[in-house]
Parts: C-alpha cells; sequence; structure tokens
C-alpha cells in the first residue's frame, strides 16, 4: 500500500505542475489554437520527436507564453505522455516552440530494462545522440563542437542508472558560446531518453579580438580565484560520525563554485552584467568575543527553556505561548515553542513566533517572528532608521547573549558593504571557527528590522555533535601553491560569455549581448582541492579525480570491474584493483549493501564478537544483518576470511528475497555432482542463483568451496543488479 500512496501522490504531484500554467487542456478537451499550432498538431508533432513506448498514452497539453525562465518571449506547447497504468510511475515530458515546432526540451522517465551484458558502450551511444541530434535540430549541428563534461559533482558514487550525456555547444566564428548548446542523454538500451535545446538567434557577436594575452589572462584568473582554506563535511554513508574535510575553496563558503570570467577586452573578471568585480579582500577570521562561558544549564526541562527565552528579550508582553514540543533526533535535542498575539477573530494586528532552544545547554536554536498579511512588503525602506553599521552591532550583541557557550568560536561573514539588504530586512551571516579556519557546515543568521533593530529571525545552527576529531591545519599546503594547482588544473579558452541586464539573470531573461571571456573549457566545474593531500575532492569525500586503472586493461571482466570502480564500491590504491585477488566475507557484504538500495541506516551496537565498531565493514555487516541476511545467531562473522562460492550464493539468494524458497525441499534438482540435497544449506541457493543465471558452474562442478575473486565478484554483481534493477532506479544513496 505504500507504494501505492507514493505513486499515485507522485502522478498528482506531476498533473498539479502541468496544470498549473495557462490554457491548460486535457485528453478530453476540444481542440485549441496556440502560436502557430494546434494542439492536435502538437500532440503529433511530440509523437514524431518521442518513441513512445509500449502502454503510454496522451494524458495533457498545455500552452505558456511570456514569463521569466529559459523560454522568456517564447510561446511553447508542453505535453505529456504517460503509462495506462497509473500505477506505473513512468511520464514523458515534451516541450515544443508553438510558433516553429522546434524541439525545445524532452525527458523520459521510464525503468531502462536493458541488463548490464546488453548495456550499449559509450561510443555507441554517441552515436544514437548525434543521430537524433541531426533530425531534431536540423542544420544548428553543423555549427556545435561537442565538450567533455565533468560529472565529479553530479552526485554521491554508487550505482546509478546507467545513462551516457552528451552536450554539443555552439561555435561562433571557432570561439564556443556555452550559453547555446544541445544536450542528448541516450540511455543504455540506446533509446533517446532525453533532450535539451537552447539557442538564441538574435544575439549579436563581437569579434573575436582579444586585448590580452593568455597570459595576461591567467594572471588576471589567479587574482579573481580568492581562495580560503575552510573545512567542509564530507556527507559519507553510514557516518555514525560527521567527517570534514580541511580544503580551499572560494570564500563564497559554498562547495564548488564559479569560475572568474576574464573580460578579454578589459582584463578583468567580470559578473553576469558585464561589470568588473569588486576585489574581494582576504578575510581575517575573528571571533566576535575573545571568551565564551560555560555557566548555562544542561539538560532544561520546559519551564527553563522558557526563561532562557525571556532572559533574550525576544517574547513582549503581548504574545502568548501556543504550544510547547520537545524533539530528539538522536544527536540533538530541542523545545520548540508556538506564540502569537493579537486578535485571531478579527485578524486585527495577528502577529507569530516561533522559537527552539537547544535542550542540552538552554541556548537558541531558532526563531522567527511573521505577521499575517505580510506587513512589512518585500521591499527595503527608503529611509531605514538604522544604518547597516548599527543593525551588524545589534546582530553581533544578539548572538553575544544567545549562543553564550561558544561565542569565541564565531565570527562574521562580512562582505561587500550594502550586501546586507534582504529583502525588507538586514540580514547578517556568520560562521563558526575550528583553529580560526572557517567551517561551512552550519547556518548562522541573523535578520535585524530596519525601521525598530528588533531581531526577526535567527538559524542559530552548531556543528555536528558527533564528529570525527578535526583534520589540523598544521602541514597544508601554502595558498600560493593551491592557487597554482587551480591555474594548472583549468586551463583557459577564449569564449563568448552572455551578460544580461541590470536586476535580470539567465535564469529570468534571455542575454542582452555576448562579450569576448578568457575562461577554463566549457564543461568544466568548479572542484574543492584537498589541503592535506594536494587530490580533487567532492562534497562527498569522494576523489574528483578520473578513475584510472593500470591493472584490468584486456581483463576477462574489464567492462564489469571499471563499472564498481568507478562507482566506487571496489577501491583502487595506487592504480592497481587486484582483479584476481579473492574476496573477504566483509568486503563482499560491502560490495552488496553499495550496489543493492545502497545505505539506509545508522548502527552503534556490534552484534559478532569479530566485527567490532572500529572495523572497516561494522557498517555494512551490521546493516546485513538488519536486513536479515545474515544469520543472527552466529557468535562471529568471521570477516577477514575469505567468502567461498556457496556462502556468496547463500547471500545472493537471500538479499534477493529468496530464503524461504531456498530451504524447501524436494523443490530443486542440481545439476551439480559436488552439492546434492544432503547439503541443506546451500542446496537450495545454489539452485537458485543457477536458474537465475547469476552464478554457474564447470564441467558439472559447481565447486562451492572455492573462494571468489574480485572480477568473479564484479560480474556476479551485475547480474544481480540485473535481477534488482528495479530497486536501483533513483534511489536515496544518503539517508
Amino acid at each position: 500500500m505504500k507504494k501505492l500512496h507514493k505513486t499515485a501522490a507522485a502522478v498528482l504531484a506531476l498533473g498539479m505542475m502541468f496544470s498549473s500554467v495557462p490554457m491548460v487542456a486535457s485528453a478530453n478537451a476540444v481542440t485549441i489554437a496556440a502560436g502557430d499550432l494546434t494542439q492536435d498538431q502538437v500532440i503529433e508533432k511530440a509523437k514524431q520527436y518521442v518513441n513512445l513506448p509500449e502502454g503510454f498514452m496522451f494524458r495533457q497539453a498545455s500552452y505558456h507564453e511570456g514569463g521569466k525562465g529559459q523560454y522568456v518571449k517564447n510561446a511553447v506547447w508542453n505535453v505529456n505522455f504517460s503509462s495506462e497504468n497509473r500505477r506505473v510511475f513512468s511520464w514523458i515530458t515534451v516541450s515544443i516552440d508553438a510558433k516553429t515546432g522546434a524541439l525545445l526540451n524532452m525527458d523520459i522517465h521510464d525503468e531502462d530494462k536493458t541488463t548490464f551484458d546488453k548495456t550499449i558502450s559509450r561510443d555507441e551511444a554517441r552515436t544514437k545522440a548525434i543521430e537524433y541530434a541531426n533530425k531534431v535540430a536540423g542544420n544548428k549541428m553543423k555549427f556545435v563542437e561537442e565538450i567533455e563534461i565533468d560529472t565529479s559533482m553530479d552526485g554521491p558514487k554508487g550505482v546509478q542508472p546507467r545513462m551516457e550525456t552528451f552536450r554539443f555547444v555552439r561555435m561562433v566564428d571557432g570561439i564556443p558560446f556555452p550559453t547555446d548548446s544541445i544536450t542528448v542523454r541516450v540511455g543504455a538500451d540506446g533509446n533517446i531518453r532525453g533532450y535539451n535545446y537552447s539557442w538564441n538567434e538574435e544575439l549579436k557577436f563581437p569579434k573575436a579580438t582579444p586585448a590580452i594575452t593568455e597570459e595576461q589572462a591567467a594572471e588576471a584568473f589567479r587574482k579573481s580565484l580568492n581562495l580560503e582554506l575552510q573545512y567542509q563535511r564530507a556527507y559519507q554513508p553510514y557516518a555514525t560520525e560527521a567527517v570534514y574535510q580541511l580544503v580551499y575553496g572560494q570564500q563564497n563558503g559554498m562547495f564548488g563554485g564559479e569560475f572568474p570570467q576574464i573580460d578579454a577586452g578589459k582584463g578583468v573578471a567580470i559578473d553576469m552584467l558585464g561589470e568588473a568585480l569588486t576585489p574581494v579582500v582576504k578575510r581575517e577570521w575573528k571571533p566576535i568575543a575573545d571568551k565564551a562561558t560555560d555557566s548555562v544549564k544542561k539538560n532544561v526541562n520546559k519551564d527553563e527553556a522558557l526563561e532562557s527565552i525571556n532572559a533574550l528579550g525576544l517574547v513582549s508582553s503581548e504574545y502568548k505561548l501556543d504550544g510547547a514540543t520537545f524533539d530528539s533526533n538522536g544527536e540533538f535535542k530541542s523545545w520548540r515553542f508556538s506564540f502569537s498575539a493579537g486578535d485571531p477573530q478579527t485578524g486585527a494586528n495577528v502577529k507569530h513566533m516561533q522559537i527552539s532552544v537547544d535542550a542540552a545547554t538552554g541556548e537558541l536554536q531558532h526563531m522567527y517572528k511573521y505577521n499575517n498579511g505580510g506587513s512589512m512588503g518585500s521591499n527595503f525602506p527608503a529611509k531605514p532608521t538604522l544604518s547597516e553599521e548599527q543593525a551588524q552591532q545589534k546582530a553581533v550583541d544578539f548572538l553575544k547573549k544567545a549562543l553564550p557557550t561558544r561565542i569565541d568560536k564565531v565570527a562574521l561573514a562580512s562582505g561587500r558593504p550594502g550586501n546586507a539588504k534582504m529583502g525588507p530586512q538586514y540580514g547578517f551571516s556568520f560562521v563558526h571557527l575550528v583553529d580560526g579556519v572557517p567551517l561551512y557546515d552550519t547556518t548562522i543568521r541573523v535578520m535585524i528590522d530596519p525601521m525598530s533593530g528588533e531581531v526577526l529571525e535567527a538559524f542559530l545552527d552548531r556543528p555536528a555533535a558527533n564528529a570525527k576529531p578535526m583534520p589540523s591545519k598544521d602541514k597544508v599546503m601554502k595558498a600560493d601553491e593551491a592557487t597554482q594547482k587551480f591555474v594548472e588544473k583549468n586551463e583557459l579558452q577564449l569564449q563568448y560569455m552572455a551578460v544580461y541586464d541590470k536586476g535580470t539573470h539567465q535564469y529570468e531573461s534571455k542575454p542582452k549581448e555576448a562579450v569576448l571571456v578568457y575562461a577554463p573549457k566549457p564543461g568544466a566545474v568548479f572542484t574543492h582541492l584537498n589541503a592535506l593531500t594536494g587530490e580533487w575532492t567532492t562534497p562527498w569525500g569522494d576523489s574528483a579525480n578520473p578513475v584510472t586503472i593500470a591493472d584490468i586493461k584486456g581483463h576477462w571482466a574489464e567492462k564489469q570491474l571499471q563499472f564498481f570502480a568507478e562507482a566506487g564500491i571496489f577501491k583502487v590504491a595506487e592504480g592497481k584493483l587486484s582483479p584476481d585477488a579473492k574476496v573477504t566475507r566483509g568486503d563482499m557484504v560491502r560490495y552488496l549493501i553499495l550496489s543493492l538500495n545502497g545505505p539506509r541506516m545508522q548502527m552503534e551496537k556490534s552484534s559478532y564478537a569479530d566485527v567490532p565498531q572500529a572495523s572497516e565493514n561494522f557498517e555494512f555487516i551490521e546493516e546485513a544483518l538488519a536486513r536479515k541476511w545474515l544469520n543472527k545467531d552466529d557468535k562471529n562473522f568471521r570477516p577477514d576470511d575469505e567468502i567461498t562460492r556457496a556462502e556468496l550464493a547463500e547471500l545472493i539468494a537471500t538479499a534477493l528475497g529468496y530464503q524461504a524458497l531456498s530451504e524447501t525441499t524436494g523443490t530443486f534438482k542440481s545439476n551439480y555432482t559436488d552439492i546434492t540435497e544432503s547439503d541443506k544449506r546451500y542446496y537450495g541457493d545454489v539452485s537458485i542463483v543457477s536458474a537465475l543465471g547469476i552464478m554457474s558452474g564447470t564441467d558439472g562442478k559447481f565447486d562451492p568451496s572455492q573462494g571468489v575473486t574480485k572480477a568473479q565478484a564484479a560480474v556476479v554483481l551485475t547480474r544481480v543488479l540485473d535481477q534488482y534493477k528495479s530497486n536501483i532506479i533513483n534511489y536515496n544513496y544518503f539517508y
């Protein structure tokens, strides 16, 4: 029933999304004309662009013109198809230019049932992509070049739906213009799964005559990087403790960032408006107080939490307490209170306030004030009572009272003057410091009313309570060395950049013009640099470097080994995978957990005497036990023993849900001379995995006591995935 409810909710949400734009027409509605095409003509166009899977039918069409976004000023038809079986959450969306009938966007969300051994290669997929783009984009493919796409920041490693993406960027007299491009996605079965077309016919391009040299551009790029040493959390699977990386990144505190675009005429970094960026001064982090206090209450009750709130002067006498809630998630405990003021019957002067307090310390966690009707408006007042400096001081003074135990580790994240105006209020951000280095894992922000000076909102997150020791900054590389690595990695290329009118950006309007810039090649992404190892890293703690393996070239299982190495499931050590090395029981459990639906839960207690919490595979073995893949009555698991073929057969059959079947008697007939029904433990398991084509024997023997190599494990795992494929599409790798 849960699956049914989720599917129904998702279909309903999809229907709401498509019915939120003007002039919606259902399948049974009277045909209308919009733009230069009728609804029926558009539906037929969509069917020409998409090879509808069996059982798909037209569901909905909508017409839209004007507004904001990629198709601003364009008239667009959106057409939706979905499976006739409403229990199957599969759909297709197609966007078509209402004037020309050109395909603008297409997405197919349908399970790809292709088995691993029949998955097409990337070269074969590229041929399919080019054929399709030539068909639907016409002569535009004559003016594009394929670019290499860096996917290291797309998401955490793991088994993902097999999809190949190709992006073709517009070239203007040999100069790339990345804003205009054609993107095609091809599934493992060779069918087109997605398409996007972005092209501006009206834009004028200046002559490609840069006024600066490549060396001058590289120096301007170097100066504009604004790298900063910082701590970033690595969101790893099974993290019972938070793990932090010490990295070099941009001063915005975001993991990733945007590359400086160097104006090829002026030699300075410019923004999306084409204006020179104000140089960012290197920040010197200084706590807003020299000393913290530990004179706070511990494990406060409701009344003590309310006393803490009253001591901050947040709740005036006009407010009354509406309710209180206690929450505990294992890491943090908090009291949450709701207050209101005014007359709810008439709606006069009605105001609300939500406040949460850390139950462990009595310190404020979050507060938010809001009025019915939004009386503050959305614009910053023309004549504020408080200057930015005065409001900033109020925010600092407030934090000194609200966070007494950590105020010596909190610093103001000052930006450029004037950037504190956030809608109708002032907003000031702060960061936690660890040995003077900013920790970008929490939100500390205070919003001040520019007229009254009162605190309107405060987010006062704290670092993870349960974290591994922070890496020391004592042996980090120097900032200049890190900057040089960024410059060397991101080779600059002359290209055109779109600039926009003031007050708009690329998500609101079409560009007003193009300017010539030096920037990293199209497709490059900003990646953080591990300040201790000098390796490029992702937000999940994975290496952002391409996976290169020296010892699998030409191996009979090369394709499968490469797949699991790129997924991060097989570890590559010093460029080698050791494909013929035997696999341990603990490692095999880890491989299977990471391949089938990813990790789900945190484990804190050891169930086996020989699998302590410090064990490399502790969390994976404990989760396998929780999923009932393992025998809870065994005292030891023997994680370092080589797994045998019989043990692997048992593990797979159980993981696929065949445990009860495998234990039945008189059901199976073995084709192997070395596995008989008298071997009650493995007889059914071996029969099942053999019947499913997951494992097989040789010369009439299964060799149940033989070990399993990493190459053999890779092949077996791909066959398991083929059996389990309906569960690996869009699963949540982290919880």
